[in-house]
């Protein structure tokens, strides 16, 4: 042990943050904690929470389009679910972030992985009775998975001193690697099991997925203790400087304010957003670009061109996107580390920007550029989330993280939801290549921004 650190002394400067990452806690007769035992503690925890929360989530991502298209009278009707699912997600968001601010890390995290699982239910209710309104109920309240498994990361890095907190980030992101490989498989496994029963399929696949949020929730809850943040706020108490921590209902006020007065934090939800809002708008219609391709040219090649060999094909491609996505993500926060969160999203912005480059002069029939430029494209959203979510957490003071956390994810995934709805429409208008150039304008002035803006003082 090489201090002890009093509930009581100010800690204001991140060098402290770093002194005291290895120091016990103390408050009055009880027993010390070891910070940096606890730390690790929280991150075992959260990477084994991530594991099952984000198998749940690669279960709906395998059949929820499947479902709905299945259930509902029309594609417009199937569609309502992925608006209602970004809608979920962004009210999730808001409301887990007022809960993390107000009570801590284990009640918000807790809360939502109940909320999806008891989502997952209700969507079984709705396939068993062949209910489409029943299943988009189910599938909004599903849909708080997506902001739970994204603030997870958030909580590694309460704890952690500045230099690790990429590393903590980038390790639970990591972990939403199992779910995107593990996931897919399992809801076919779910439903087999269950279809022998004589219930759908499909609704074997939502059990399990509930039974994934549970078992995500249960380990928050038994094992996420001391909360991280409540903690870190003890330790790390305010600088004097930082604005009080705001009563209950105004934290995402003052989350919001907390991030307008640092160019560091408004830069970071910035490159968030826009990177988030690329990556999803150019993945979720590569398929269409690939299928839409590959049948025009049936007649050239036969019996490979469409059907299951276009769907491997579409499948082997989207496989390469998402190892981009997480399965770099340690590489991103060692990165962070040695090159800086700021130098680390400069160069995920570029990534993104050669990468969507590249794939705007494919056609859907090149399987394998597409698949490179998808995997790039993942690696690119990867380094700017692990950065720009450091950089946002080193930005704003302990009072006002989890609020300004929860506003930059907002943002993030309204910009997706925009993005969905804005590329849907110019692929119809304009096609694939005017999709990605649209993206290009987009990502291009942050880029330089990040590039060229004011460089954060030096720690103190």
């Amino acid at each position: 042990m090489r201090g002890t650190l009093l509930a009581s002394t100010p800690v204001a400067t991140p060098s402290k943050e770093r002194a005291l990452s290895e120091s016990r806690l103390t408050a009055g007769a009880a027993p010390a904690i070891d910070l940096h035992a606890t730390q690790r503690r929280t991150l075992t925890t959260l990477s084994v929470s991530q594991v099952f929360g984000s198998i749940g989530v690669g279960v709906g991502f395998a059949v929820s389009a499947l479902v709905a298209t299945s259930l509902s009278s029309s594609p417009a009707q199937a569609g309502l679910l992925q608006g209602l699912s970004v809608v979920g997600t962004v009210a999730a968001t808001i409301l887990l972030a007022r809960v993390s601010a107000s009570r801590g890390r284990r009640p918000g995290l807790a809360i939502g992985y109940v909320v999806a699982a008891a989502g997952a239910l209700v969507a079984v209710v709705g396939i068993t009775s062949h209910q489409f309104l029943v299943f988009l109920v189910g599938g909004a309240l599903f849909s708080v998975a997506n902001a739970t498994t994204l603030q997870s990361r958030f909580a590694a890095a309460d704890l952690a001193p500045p230099h690790g907190r990429a590393a903590g980030i980038a390790l639970v992101l990591w972990m939403s690697t199992v779910g995107a490989v593990v996931g897919p498989n399992l809801a076919t496994w779910g439903g087999d099991v269950l279809a022998r029963r004589g219930i759908d399929p499909w609704a074997g696949a939502y059990v399990t997925a509930a039974v994934a949020f549970a078992l995500a929730g249960l380990v928050i809850a038994v094992r996420l203790r001391p909360d991280p943040l409540l903690l870190a706020r003890t330790a790390f108490e305010h600088d004097p400087g930082a604005e009080a921590a705001a009563p209950q209902g105004q934290q995402l006020r003052s989350g919001a304010r907390a991030i307008a007065r640092s160019q560091q934090a408004r830069l970071a939800l910035t490159a968030m957003a826009v990177a988030h809002a690329a990556m999803i708008g150019v993945m979720a219609w590569t398929p269409v670009h690939m299928a839409g391709s590959m049948a025009g040219s049936a007649h050239l090649h036969g019996a490979h061109a469409g059907g299951t060999s276009s769907q491997a094909a579409i499948g082997y491609v989207l496989s390469a996107h998402l190892a981009g996505m997480y399965a770099f993500s340690p590489v991103m926060g060692w990165a962070a580390r040695r090159l800086g969160e700021r130098t680390v999203v400069v160069l995920g912005l570029g990534l993104t920007i050669v990468s969507v480059a590249g794939i705007a002069q494919l056609p859907g029939s090149a399987g394998l550029g597409l698949g490179i430029g998808l995997a790039g494209l993942g690696i690119g959203w990867s380094a700017v989330l692990v950065a720009g979510s450091s950089l946002l957490t080193s930005s704003v003071a302990i009072e006002q993280r989890a609020a300004s956390q929860g506003v930059a994810d907002s943002a993030v995934w309204v910009a997706s939801g925009l993005s969905q709805v804005a590329s849907g429409w110019v692929l119809g208008t304009f096609g694939y290549a005017w999709l990605a150039v649209a993206f290009l304008v987009l990502v291009a002035p942050v880029t330089l921004w990040a590039a060229t803006g004011a460089r954060p003082r030096p720690q103190r």
